[in-house]
């Protein structure tokens, strides 16, 4: 489907904010040409969605530079009151964190060139120090026990990779029913324990979860479904190919198996593990 069949559509991109966890992180430093920052990878966050205003056949706005983006970030935390006890929704963590340190950044670009930014709390990190602790775990180390898991299911139809898979946008449909039919609510109103579905091509290629990359532990070493399935190029799948810490690799939704376990990704939780779930919902 062409982007021009429906012009009421947006591109998106999320990050962390966290100055506990990116301020020291060198692997975020390198990347901001050797300048500190507690923003996740906000070059590379401009980089994509240069990239996807050129699949969308959009005009790449004239004013969607490092230095540009980074100052209206910046003012979207303007009244967040940095520092101070904040409650933050249940589907990120029950009660409150000691400090609001740590915030979601989401960036929306329009057809006609106007960009929006705004923060909300998101939940704090229990060991800030690694942000992607998990993608260095062998799923059958006793480490893996003390890891919280990430409820998942495996979608009960496939899904037909389009632009809107391969770029992150306003147009989710795809992903709101691979959830309905599982029985999660639309992201945003999850209370307590996070779910999340696997979804895959109508060949059985797996392409990635409704709101995160993914990968599968093979011989020895972490497996993500390489770009042309349809999955989105997320920052943090870059960020962890670069790193060596996963490689590209053909999965099968038949592969996978009941207790599973699976390495999740994002630019806002960093990585996390899933482990995969009897199916409770309907086709």
């Amino acid at each position: 489907m062409m982007s021009g069949d429906d012009p009421n559509y947006q591109l998106i991109s999320a990050l962390r904010y966290d100055k506990e966890a990116l301020i020291s992180a060198e692997w975020n430093t390198s990347r901001n040409g050797g300048k500190q920052s507690p923003y996740f990878l906000l070059p590379w966050t401009v980089d994509r969605l240069i990239t996807a205003t050129n699949v969308h056949s959009w005009t790449i706005p004239t004013g969607l530079t490092l230095a540009w983006l980074e100052s209206r970030c910046d003012a979207s935390l303007k009244g967040k009151d940095l520092g101070r006890p904040y409650k933050v929704p249940r589907e990120n963590i029950h009660g409150f964190i000691p400090k609001l340190t740590t915030l979601q950044i989401r960036i929306v670009l329009s057809q006609l060139g106007t960009i929006s930014v705004e923060s909300t709390p998101i939940q704090k990190l229990t060991n800030p120090e690694d942000l992607f602790f998990a993608a260095t775990l062998n799923p059958n180390s006793s480490l893996v026990t003390s890891e919280p898991f990430v409820a998942m299911h495996l979608d009960t139809v496939p899904t037909s990779p389009s632009i809107f898979t391969s770029t992150k946008t306003t147009r989710r449909e795809a992903y709101d029913l691979a959830r309905a039919r599982m029985g999660i609510p639309a992201v945003g109103i999850e209370p307590g324990t996070p779910k999340d579905v696997v979804l895959y091509r109508s060949d059985g290629q797996v392409m990635e979860t409704s709101i995160r990359n993914i990968a599968f532990w093979r011989e020895g070493r972490w497996v993500t479904p390489p770009l042309q399935v349809g999955c989105l190029p997320g920052v943090a799948r870059r960020l962890l190919i670069e790193e060596g810490k996963i490689v590209e690799g053909e999965t099968l939704i038949t592969d996978l198996k009941v207790g599973g376990i699976l390495l999740l990704f994002n630019a806002v939780e960093g990585a996390r593990l899933g482990k995969i779930c009897p199916s409770n919902g309907q086709a």
